[in-house]
């Protein structure tokens, strides 16, 4: 008789709990409550969070990029943008919003490296530096005029605060940036802080840090 008692009851607090789970909201799920002050009882509602998927097609991992190459990420007044190289143009990713830039480049030419320095975009084609001035780049009615710097390097340059540098055969280049003019972009000769390394090749990777730390490439060992 007491085995039966003991199977009634733990069904009776089986079903009190299947009970209580299903009226209890689940954890997470947005309620709203009201109390009815008048009555002296407080009213609850659901409510419902739609689940459809959103796939925004203005996102820069929808653009379609054939063989892209190089690519730099930079900050404009306190908004991000990203550059990227591809076929015969430059990507200009910013606001939920792209901008191709057309260059007149070679069918099999590619641009090498890209970089950013207050108002101007820096990318290297065929070893020389060339810019592009984007002050007005958020008019409906700009036209980007690629210019050149006449600055040789081979593969790859790197700014970093008012430094840019770059290389030729062994040496690596720091020239002080010079922005005296609006919508001209110039550079120092190399400066005395230029350096010779025999690791650094025609091909060699540049990277100048923010703690005034220079990283490159190499294909030598040892």
């Amino acid at each position: 008789m007491k085995e039966i008692v003991k199977k009634v009851i733990s069904l009776f607090l089986i079903l009190l709990a299947i009970i209580g789970f299903a009226t209890t909201p689940l954890s997470g799920y947005p309620t709203a409550k009201a109390e009815n002050k008048a009555a002296g009882t407080e009213e609850t509602t659901e409510k419902k969070v739609a689940t459809d998927i959103f796939l925004p097609t203005s996102y820069l991992q929808y653009y379609k990029l054939e063989k892209p190459y190089a690519v730099c990420r930079f900050t404009a007044d306190n908004r991000e943008f990203v550059a990227v190289s591809h076929k015969k143009e430059i990507v200009i990713y910013g606001n939920e919003k792209f901008k191709k830039i057309t260059l007149n480049i070679g069918e099999n030419q590619r641009i090498t490296a890209i970089d950013y320095y207050s108002d101007y975009l820096l990318y290297l084609y065929d070893s020389y530096i060339y810019y592009i001035d984007l002050r007005d780049f958020e008019n409906p009615d700009y036209s980007a005029n690629p210019k050149e710097t006449g600055i040789h390097s081979n593969t790859s340059f790197s700014v970093c605060g008012d430094v840019l540098l770059t290389h030729t055969n062994n040496t690596i280049e720091y020239r002080d940036i010079i922005a005296d003019e609006p919508g001209l972009f110039k550079a120092s000769e190399p400066n005395e802080k230029s350096i010779s390394k025999s690791e650094v090749t025609n091909s060699s990777e540049l990277l100048l840090s923010k703690n005034g730390n220079v990283y490159f490439s190499s294909n030598k060992s040892g």
